[in-house]
């Protein structure tokens, strides 16, 4: 098991820290680590398909022991070394929660003494991307179920935030705990469900290659729930918004909602086209803040995938009705010119009229079955 930890030590990292509870489970996402932060017994062997916990780690005041909180387990599917920089691809899970949220952060201290710290107020130490011995046990996934697991985490996080004294031990530079940038700034939301708006059923999921796939039937239309909650606030300013990027889905009615209250679920009405060579579509899910100047600032935090499959049975209907009217035109004329018409003559104007047909429908289709191929086989 591999313990992953995304710091407090720069704005953009702590808004991990939302992105990373919001996905879906498996969901693909990424952290960024410099080797001088990486133990050397990871960078020395293949971590593909190992098992982790994605933890955040409070380095505010810098701490001889800063807080550790689990947020995801996940599993590597990928890690790409570019000069000094590891980038580490993760396929998400569920929801850890400790019994005791600051017993498992000081067990960890205890068993792993490299884990990264301040040894004092100016020199950092230790690692982010470390390997967990067997002294430390997974805490339970998902305890109650995922949205009371991920209302836990939220509830604890904040908490933290709030009061980084009460949690960190050690703490070297205490006038550094409240600095704005790591505010209580943003709403915490979790993607819930993909909803058949006909059947009232979810849509099947499943993992296609590195990505979480809805199968979604054309011509329907579904609902994207999107479950929010924070344990005090709520932020008028802060807006949620699904984008489609591609023709294979629309969005009726509105494409954004704010968090104007505490808890709400976000529904988004999503269309799937009725074509015959089906559709692939991914929804982006962003984080809309209005800043003091008027501007607006965009946090694309992850996608949704949604795959309508080809109807097979559709497309066969379609040329052979094609290859038939090709043939009832075909038939008087060759009949016109020779007197008669041979069975083997009718067959291969029918087969000529089915390939016509499939030709037809290939080239009025070009930009799904290339979208579709591409979706199915990613990595041609």
């Amino acid at each position: 098991m591999h313990l992953c930890l995304s710091s407090s030590s720069r704005e953009g990292y702590s808004r991990d820290v939302v992105d990373t509870l919001a996905a879906p489970i498996g969901s693909e996402i990424q952290f960024r680590y410099d080797s001088k932060w990486i133990s050397p017994d990871i960078l020395g062997k293949p971590a593909n398909e190992c098992d982790a916990i994605l933890s955040f780690i409070e380095l505010r005041g810098k701490p001889g022991k800063p807080f550790i909180m689990p947020l995801r387990v996940a599993k590597i599917f990928a890690v790409e070394r570019m000069g000094t920089t590891a980038v580490v691809m993760f396929r998400l899970g569920g929801y850890p929660v400790p019994s005791d949220i600051k017993e498992f952060s000081d067990k960890l201290h205890a068993t792993h003494r490299d884990i990264h710290k301040y040894q004092d107020a100016t020199k950092p130490s230790g690692y982010l991307w470390l390997e967990l011995g067997d002294e430390i046990a997974c805490p339970p996934i998902n305890p109650g179920g995922p949205e009371f697991a991920w209302e836990s985490i939220v509830n604890n996080f904040v908490n933290a935030i709030k009061y980084p004294d009460n949690y960190s031990h050690e703490i070297h530079d205490k006038s550094a705990l409240n600095m704005s940038p790591y505010a209580d700034a943003s709403p915490f939301y979790m993607f819930h469900s993909v909803i058949d708006r006909n059947s009232g059923q979810p849509a099947a999921k499943k993992i296609d290659g590195d990505r979480s796939v809805f199968s979604v039937r054309p011509g329907e239309e579904y609902t994207v729930n999107i479950y929010h909650k924070h344990p005090s606030k709520d932020f008028p300013g802060v807006k949620l918004r699904i984008t489609p990027e591609d023709s294979g889905s629309s969005i009726i009615g509105a494409k954004e909602h704010p968090f104007n209250t505490r808890y709400d679920m976000k529904k988004f009405n999503v269309a799937v086209p009725r074509t015959i060579s089906g559709s692939t579509s991914s929804l982006l899910v962003s984080r809309i803040f209005e800043e003091k100047s008027g501007k607006q600032l965009q946090i694309d935090d992850y996608r949704i995938y949604l795959e309508a499959r080809p109807s097979f049975a559709l497309l066969a209907l379609y040329c052979a009705l094609i290859g038939a009217l090709f043939l009832l035109a075909q038939i008087p004329i060759l009949f016109k010119a020779t007197g008669t018409v041979e069975w083997w003559a009718v067959c291969l104007i029918g087969v000529a009229g089915i390939l016509l047909g499939f030709v037809t429908w290939a080239k009025d289709n070009i930009i799904g079955i290339t979208n579709y191929i591409k979706y199915r086989f990613p990595n041609l």
